[in-house]
């Protein structure tokens, strides 16, 4: 789906309709999984995009394009001994931007071995991958996650809260978001990114905690297929505190 307006999931519920909070899922091991393709040439040079970020510090999915070159982030921010927070950037290189493609990505971070896992494959289609294995980083970090719990979760953008450079706005297609408790090894990578249709049986043992393919919606929400009740909604500041 091409993104045109930012989306997001609240950090709390309004009404306590979630099943798998938010607000919290970032104290638990979280893994982010999309499939998107990004309009390279909408996106300025040197900015840091945002597809899938928990704001704030951002935390999350990120691309930019320098020189030239695309770029795939994974991102968290962390406090060290000595009370400075930095980012913990893991990153992959997808070289020189000749043709759009769809990228298929997981961000999975590990709070007890304080490691964050960035999974990288590219498809020509949207609906099926053209890789026979991911491209995979791992990079170990010192200090505590920074705290998230009053974050939202946004798609195809990094806060539309704010307006300045912080905001990242994403321009390209989205196919689908996944976030999950537990990570995805690489043959089960494959197979998330191979279906079309979302198995929730299959895939309950991950600990879903939202998916979205973008075919399920209502004039204000994308349907959350995990049933754990986290519907993308469609940010608007007009509607005011609907949520």
């Amino acid at each position: 789906m091409k993104i045109i307006e930012p989306l997001f999931v609240p950090s709390r519920h309004k009404f306590n309709l979630s099943t798998s909070t938010i607000w919290d899922s970032m104290e638990r091991d979280i893994t982010i999984l999309c499939r998107f393709k990004p309009d390279w040439n909408k996106i300025p040079e040197d900015y840091d995009a945002g597809v899938v970020v928990r704001n704030g510090q951002h935390a999350g999915i990120q691309v930019r394009r320098s020189g030239g070159i695309g770029y795939i982030h994974g991102l968290i921010w962390v406090t060290e001994e000595d009370d400075n927070v930095k980012p913990v950037v893991i990153y992959t290189s997808i070289g020189k931007i000749e043709r759009s493609s769809y990228y298929d990505v997981m961000l999975y971070h590990n709070h007890k071995h304080k490691e964050v896992t960035l999974m990288f494959g590219e498809a020509e289609k949207s609906d099926s991958p053209t890789w026979e294995k991911p491209f995979v980083r791992r990079l170990k970090y010192k200090g505590e996650l920074v705290d998230y719990s009053s974050s939202w979760l946004w798609v195809g953008c990094c806060n539309a809260l704010t307006e300045d450079a912080d905001a990242g706005w994403f321009e390209g297609d989205i196919n689908r978001v996944g976030l999950f408790t537990k990570p995805l090894d690489a043959s089960e990578f494959i197979d998330f990114f191979s279906n079309i249709e979302y198995d929730n049986d299959r895939w309950e043992h991950k600990g879903p905690i939202t998916y979205i393919n973008f075919k399920e919606r209502t004039a204000y929400k994308f349907r959350d297929l995990s049933g754990r009740g986290n519907n993308l909604n469609i940010y608007k500041p007009e509607w005011g505190d609907l949520f």
